[in-house]
């Protein structure tokens, strides 16, 4: 049994470009945070808080005339880190334990950029993993340097298996007849299946949207109109 600390450097914004990053207050520049996930405690912390300088390593401006004390400041990225213990077991099954670590750890990177785009959409969509930076994982034991076998970000899906559009849907559309459930249920299938790139978040609000219009459909109507989706 031997203890593999993980450690991650995640974007803090959809990008390092003022106007698309984070801004946090300066006393959460350093500050050791914590999650739980999955039975694990996971590590966050923003880089140290900055000087005078407007832009330095690991931030990338600042709010307010006075350097000392801005009202705010804006990390460029932000750090995880995960003890965990992997079983004596083979070179396979470690493998897999490892990648459940990977998962564990980009997991609470997302529960805190979840927490930023409460108050700043900019950030990107609630639920979207941000993007990995650095990812490494360490024998705390013997300083060994692990390779995880796991791409740094997921790639996009393969987008296979489209459904056949037949002379049906076709008359459907043509009619004038499509829903406004069918048309988000179509928006959410985009966003979450066929886009290259994936907003799982809004994927979701679709859905809900989606199912609250043909509630307001079926009240308001003796007949409503035919709803193809389940």
């Amino acid at each position: 049994m031997r203890t593999i600390k993980l450690i991650g450097q995640f974007l803090a914004g959809q990008d390092k470009t003022v106007g698309r990053m984070c801004w946090v207050s300066p006393d959460l520049a350093g500050k050791r945070l914590s999650t739980e996930v999955s039975g694990h405690t996971v590590h966050l912390h923003f880089p140290p808080r900055p000087a005078e300088a407007i832009a330095q390593d690991g931030y990338n401006g600042r709010m307010g005339d006075d350097p000392t004390n801005p009202a705010g400041v804006a990390p460029t990225h932000f750090f995880a880190e995960l003890d965990w213990v992997v079983e004596d077991q083979d070179t396979r099954t470690e493998s897999q334990n490892l990648e459940e670590a990977v998962e564990v750890l980009k997991a609470g990177a997302t529960r805190l950029t979840d927490g930023l785009r409460i108050a700043q959409s900019v950030v990107g969509l609630a639920g979207d993993s941000p993007q990995a930076l650095t990812l490494s994982a360490v024998d705390t034991a013997t300083g060994e340097n692990l390779s995880l076998g796991t791409p740094l970000n997921k790639s996009a899906p393969m987008a296979v298996g489209y459904p056949v559009v037949d002379a049906e849907m076709v008359a459907h559309a043509l009619a004038g007849d499509l829903d406004v459930p069918e048309i988000l249920l179509a928006q959410s299938a985009y966003w979450t299946l066929w886009t290259p790139n994936p907003k799982p978040g809004l994927g979701v609000l679709l859905v809900a949207m989606a199912c609250e219009s043909r509630h307001d459909v079926c009240l308001c109507s003796e007949s409503p109109k035919r709803w193809n989706h389940s």
